[in-house]
């Protein structure tokens, strides 16, 4: 056999041997496959995004309808839409993120909430009040219970259900490769760094 055979068969027989290997590798990489590695991923932001742009509309319905002195549709109208987008919002990014039961949680907390504190703080003004004209100020307790009640919604919605599994970002490990040229061969390492 000349010395060009051997290097021939020399190079045929290393293909085999590292397809060989490869193949096992892959055999002993499928049966012992880990479930996916999952983290936690925090989306409030998004939910924060929107109670923003909610409380804006609020505040320039509010800003319209004063100029107006209270006496402009279009400001009661733009105060309705921060309003709902305020409520709907929050359960419109859960829902997104596929999170059906977390947009039922956000609804409720949304308008249960600012509406419990109110009413709760309005009872309490009027039951401490003597004047029998209601005169004791349970108006505007009520008002800042209920907006203290907003705040508290969008921190618990924000803060506790703006949150997901999602899956791990792979890290790609390095493979070494043979490849055989005509005079021996030349070693790779191949990978994402």
């Amino acid at each position: 056999m000349s010395s060009s055979s051997r290097r021939v068969a020399f190079l045929i027989a290393c293909g085999f041997a590292l397809r060989a290997g490869v193949a096992a590798g892959q055999t002993l990489a499928a049966a012992t496959e880990t479930p996916v590695a999952t983290e936690e991923h925090w989306y409030g932001w998004q939910t924060m995004i929107a109670d923003a742009g909610a409380v804006g509309l609020t505040a320039a319905g509010f800003g319209i309808a004063a100029a107006a002195d209270g006496r402009s549709k279009a400001g009661v109208n733009v105060v309705y839409a921060g309003l709902g987008a305020f409520v709907f919002g929050g359960p419109i990014v859960h829902a997104a993120h596929g999170h059906w039961a977390k947009a039922g949680g956000s609804l409720a907390l949304r308008l249960g909430l600012p509406v419990l504190l109110w009413a709760a703080a309005f009872s309490a003004g009027l039951g401490s009040c003597d004047d029998p004209d209601g005169g004791c100020g349970a108006e505007v307790l009520g008002a800042f219970a209920g907006l203290a009640g907003v705040v508290l919604a969008v921190w618990l919605d924000a803060g506790l259900l703006a949150r997901e599994r999602v899956a791990a970002p792979v890290r790609s490990q390095p493979i070494v490769a043979f490849t055989p040229l005509r005079d021996g061969g030349a070693l790779s390492l191949v990978g994402r760094f």
